[in-house]
């Protein structure tokens, strides 16, 4: 259930940094909140697509196609901060379409994506959709982001994800047949503690020194 691991992770990732950075919480304003919680919805909407996605095709072409996000971002830039992509971005974007290309052609059994009918073309189509989300997630971070405390903002980003995915995963998930057993655990453990908690947290404090771009390019070695 999708869903429900992402309600778990956010929720367990929005406790541990509430509880160690309580006194940032005593600082936060109206603003802040307001971009928090808009950021979480990105996070939200990228991570969610991105782990429906990937519950139907192989791990190596999913984060391919959803990686596509590092050459999306210079081009989203361009409309929210007013930069334009420089002929490296272009570059780069062209060869990402032919990457795409490629990857689309050559399936695990020697077939197209297209050969394998209406529902891998839809489940490829939704691997790109969370490289544009995770893309505009970026970009909102950089955004919204901007002189404020990106401890304060991560707890909100995680906060709002959190509601959004157990509001998701009640209305639209059948849970009643979950059996939680010591490997579900461990493995939703690490996604919310070292996945979730210490690789975004790193990630929205190092935006604040880095251009949407330069992190972009960085986190697609993921």
């Amino acid at each position: 259930r999708p869903n429900m691991i992402l309600a778990i992770r956010f929720t367990v990732s929005a406790l541990i940094l509430a509880l160690i950075f309580w006194k940032e919480l005593k600082t936060m304003t109206k603003h802040d909140i307001k971009n928090g919680l808009l950021i979480g919805v990105f996070l939200f909407m990228a991570y969610s697509v991105q782990t429906i996605g990937v519950g139907y095709t192989d791990p190596g072409r999913s984060a391919f196609l959803s990686a596509s996000y590092c050459v999306i971002v210079p081009f989203l830039a361009l409309f929210a901060l007013k930069k334009k992509p420089d002929r490296f971005n272009l570059i780069a974007a062209g060869l990402t379409i032919g990457g795409i290309y490629f990857v689309s052609m050559a399936g695990g059994n020697g077939t197209s994506v297209f050969d394998e009918g209406k529902e891998a073309i839809i489940v490829h189509g939704l691997a790109l959709l969370a490289g544009l989300l995770f893309a505009a997630h970026i970009v909102a971070v950089t955004k919204l982001s901007e002189g404020k405390d990106p401890i304060l903002m991560t707890i909100l980003q995680f906060t709002m994800a959190a509601i959004l995915s157990i509001i998701v995963t009640l209305v639209f998930e059948d849970n009643s047949a979950i059996v939680l057993s010591k490997k579900a655990v461990f493995g939703v453990g690490y996604l919310a503690i070292m996945c979730t908690t210490v690789a975004l947290l790193l990630q929205n404090i190092g935006q604040k020194f880095a251009t949407a771009s330069s992190a972009a390019l960085i986190l697609s070695t993921e």
